[in-house]
């Protein structure tokens, strides 16, 4: 067999990855976003635009979520009133989408764009959804049932840091409720096979929290702010409204995020485990932005850390990372001493449901 030639290859790639992701879109219900893969994987077929903005994409197309960068772009066009035409469509800025006259408004948007496009999507859509957390308590809560420690929390890829304060918001499901009550982020994920769920009854003490991310979005910026808006998906009103709200309370909590590599950060802060505390070292669709050498670095790094835990000093790797990116996300937990890993749940990539094991 006569082997693909490197440019059809790739070009194959990037078919398959706006395929999935439009599908992906589909099932979460954005119809909007659906559509626009669908005709920018139909124009790289034909060598349109798309492909244009996409030629010396260095990255893998499906593993580096390539098409998930694209559709933050139109959408931060639209947003600072840059694609008038676009925005007609656009409900999170009050358009309504018209299918039928989509693709020439969009089009026209993506000539009149490229450069603005090709830079954009050189960074990860740091959407930093907060709704993940009412999947991540679980964890939380195991960790605190079977340690009976506070906690010194520490999260990579912690982008504004606003799931730093993930214990100060309001959790309320079919299970109960657990946080602060008065807090205006109200997370609401449903918690499917209850009885197999961690207890809300738990009490957790968090001594400590700090976070890094490559690079950190600075929340006292207009265009930070805009820029964590434009990867919300458009017709998803209510996380909008949970955004704001907890980019305010991180405003108002003053929290700072630390510049720095995954696995140097990792390594550093796990030098150190802290006698009387739980170090738990979490993060939430993160790890497909690391590069090759830092996830291994990473990873080195917490099992070394692994081996000098105790029950006096214990260390929990929680993570919500897809396995595959053809399946929905794990809710992972390994705990030291001991070093056992366990799937506690699949969930919601925005946070909608968690299904217990």
């Amino acid at each position: 067999m006569t082997a693909m030639p490197e440019a059809a290859s790739r070009k194959e790639e990037f078919i398959e990855a706006f395929a999935l992701q439009a599908k992906s879109c589909e099932v979460l219900g954005s119809a909007l976003n659906a559509h626009l893969l669908r005709l920018c994987r139909k124009d790289i077929e034909q060598d349109g635009i798309t492909a244009t903005i996409l030629n010396g994409w260095e990255g893998p197309a499906l593993e580096g979520l390539v098409a998930t960068r694209f559709i933050g772009g139109p959408h931060y066009l639209v947003i600072t009133d840059q694609a008038p035409e676009l925005a007609k469509h656009y409900p999170s800025v009050g358009g309504r989408f018209d299918e039928a006259t989509f693709s020439q408004d969009l089009f026209n948007v993506l000539e009149e764009n490229k450069n603005f496009m090709r830079a954009f999507i050189q960074s990860p859509p740091q959407t930093n959804e907060v709704r993940r957390t009412g999947i991540l308590l679980g964890g939380f809560l195991e960790v605190a049932r079977s340690t009976g420690l506070p906690f010194r929390c520490l999260e990579v890829g912690a982008s504004a840091g606003l799931n730093l304060i993930w214990d100060q918001f309001s959790y309320e499901n079919n299970c109960g409720t657990w946080g602060n009550s008065t807090c205006p982020v109200t997370i609401d994920t449903e918690w499917q096979n209850p009885e197999k769920a961690p207890s809300l009854l738990t009490k957790i003490s968090v001594v400590s929290c700090a976070g890094c991310d490559i690079s950190p979005i600075d929340l006292t910026t207009d265009a930070a702010r805009i820029r964590m808006n434009a990867y919300v998906w458009t017709d998803h009103p209510e996380r909008f409204e949970r955004l704001k709200a907890a980019m305010k309370l991180a405003l108002d909590n003053k929290l700072t995020v630390e510049q720095a590599d995954a696995a140097d950060w990792a390594a550093d802060k796990l030098a150190t485990l802290p006698e009387g505390q739980v170090t738990v070292l979490y993060h939430s669709l993160a790890a497909n932005y690391f590069s090759d050498d830092t996830r291994t670095k990473f990873e080195a790094a917490i099992h070394e850390a692994g081996t000098r835990a105790t029950e006096a000093n214990p260390l929990a790797w929680l993570r919500f990372e897809h396995v595959t990116l053809r399946e929905y996300p794990y809710l992972l937990l390994t705990q030291w001493p001991g070093g056992e890993e366990r799937i506690l749940a699949q969930g919601h990539p925005h946070g909608e449901y968690a299904n217990w094991r």
